[in-house]
């Protein structure tokens, strides 16, 4: 009888130890400060889509943020080009037979709203700097000039909707590891094989071993690399 007690007993303290870690670690995919990664999440770095995001509109894509704030966040898909040319999209945008790149889709919110991201050394007035030497451009003066002006087509990307987050939305979604946060890099923005993106960075990502234990799909800012186009 005693030896049946204490092997209850025995049973009893491991189980409660499992669910106390158990308790740990859901605790922990949801502390916006803890270490899954939501920490790094910030203007100017990429979102790339866990292989189990099922979503239509986010399976496969890398976003990149523009605004990451309280009040929620905006972003832009960027490897995923429509098959419908500039001037025919935009007939009112002057100097889009320039481009030969077509419209991109960035994202299921404001299908009619367009954004455009500008590669430049040179500021020109109307844009906001999101990373290093790539900004945004959402009012049609500017995006105009800069398609008029010298060499757009390694220049200018321009998109079509947004993908839109509310209050702690994204938080939630980086909480569940739905994506992986990455440093973002022009030269996969402007890559002139956009549909070979996600499959490069992924990959990439996937080698990078996370040091916290978090699991493999998040890359903390400790191991934040710059990724180039080969």
């Amino acid at each position: 009888m005693r030896s049946d007690i204490k092997r209850i007993s025995a049973f009893l303290a491991a189980l409660a130890i499992a669910l106390f870690i158990l308790a740990m670690e859901e605790s922990l995919a949801f502390d916006p400060g803890g270490p899954v990664g939501i920490k790094d999440l910030k203007k100017g770095v990429f979102l790339i889509a866990a292989s189990k995001l099922y979503d239509p509109h986010f399976s496969r894509s890398v976003i990149l943020i523009l605004m990451y704030e309280k009040e929620g966040a905006l972003g832009l898909i960027i490897n995923r080009s429509t098959d419908i040319p500039l001037e025919q999209a935009l007939p009112g945008l002057k100097g889009a037979e320039r481009l030969s790149s077509p419209l991109f889709y960035g994202g299921p919110v404001g299908r009619d709203h367009v954004t455009a991201l500008l590669r430049t050394d040179k500021l020109p007035e109307g844009v906001k700097r999101v990373f290093d030497n790539v900004y945004v451009i959402e009012d049609m003066r500017p995006l105009i000039e800069v398609i008029q002006g010298a060499d757009p087509e390694k220049k200018v990307r321009i998109y079509s909707g947004y993908a839109g987050w509310g209050p702690g939305q994204l938080d939630g979604e980086v909480a569940r590891r739905d994506w992986i946060i990455v440093t973002a890099d022009p030269d996969i923005i402007f890559s002139e094989n956009p549909l070979g993106v996600w499959e490069e960075l992924y990959k990439r990502g996937r080698k990078i071993e996370a040091y916290d234990q978090t699991g493999p799909d998040y890359i903390p800012s400790k191991y934040h690399t710059k990724v180039r186009r080969q």
